[in-house]
């Protein structure tokens, strides 16, 4: 695996070798680049605090610069404390790509200038909403720290506000965290075996168009799949320097190699390989 993922970077010609690899091996060549690409993420979600300093900053200021919110939580419930309420208030939390919502009056509507994870302050539960579920996160009733949390001060940056909304955050945090570690390095997962996957697809039908189709689509796509080693090393550079120009860097080399398999492919081809 190793000499193929090596072939992969450095010496394409070879790759053509490995053309009737069993599927096992192939099988195992997406495992390899899939950890590579996911590796970073993965250090990061160990070495990362949930619920860090610039996680409060970034909220902390996405209030302070909004409208008031007139809420407080009072017995368990939220309870409007302003003149005429509307449908909705809401928050964008930019920094982290965060939208909080509060609404006692019917269920939230998401515009187009809201995030995708949504936070949901109801007239009783707090809820999450992303692309991939709908979650409650707590009842007002089961956090007694939570009641008297007024949200109108938190246009004015009150220190005991956020010192109380930041202290009930920790307890709901640490009611889910291990729900919160488990989602994390699913979505984690997902995203780097369907980009391996994904990109090799497309990079498959992409050449199929512009060679005579000596191998099978099967024979092809695991060629392709060889050649994915510079994008996937990049990739993983480009993250753990924060440094992009390595994934384009990586990802040219890949569409290199790519074109230079129909010339080797032709001239196999015409010595009646």
């Amino acid at each position: 695996m190793f000499r193929r993922f090596i072939d992969g970077l450095i010496s394409p010609s070879n790759v053509l070798n490995y053309r009737n690899d069993r599927k096992i091996m192939t099988f195992g060549i997406v495992i390899l680049y899939a950890i590579l690409m996911m590796l970073p993420s993965l250090i990061s979600l160990a070495v990362t605090k949930p619920f860090g300093y610039d996680t409060k900053i970034a909220i902390r200021n996405g209030f302070y610069n909004n409208i008031e919110i007139p809420y407080v939580i009072e017995n368990g419930k939220l309870v409007f404390v302003g003149e005429t309420e509307k449908p909705q208030y809401y928050v964008n939390i930019d920094d982290i790509e965060l939208t909080i919502v509060f609404t006692t009056l019917e269920e939230i509507k998401v515009d187009k200038e809201m995030y995708n994870t949504i936070i949901v302050f109801d007239s009783e539960c707090v809820y999450l909403y992303n692309k991939l579920e709908n979650f409650r996160l707590m009842n007002y009733y089961e956090y007694s720290n939570s009641n008297n949390l007024d949200f109108r001060l938190a246009k004015v940056d009150d220190r005991m506000f956020w010192n109380q909304a930041f202290e009930v955050i920790h307890q709901v945090l640490n009611n889910y965290e291990g729900w919160i570690m488990t989602s994390a390095v699913l979505i984690i997962v997902f995203q780097a075996f369907g980009l391996v996957l994904i990109i090799t697809t497309l990079l498959t039908l992409f050449n199929r168009l512009g060679m005579k189709n000596i191998y099978s689509f099967g024979i092809h796509w695991r060629l392709m799949l060889y050649y994915m080693a510079p994008f996937v090393l990049g990739s993983l550079f480009a993250t753990l320097f924060n440094v992009r120009v390595f994934e384009y860097i990586g990802l040219i080399v890949t569409l290199i190699y790519s074109f230079k398999i129909n010339q080797i492919s032709f001239i196999n081809s015409d010595k009646g390989e």
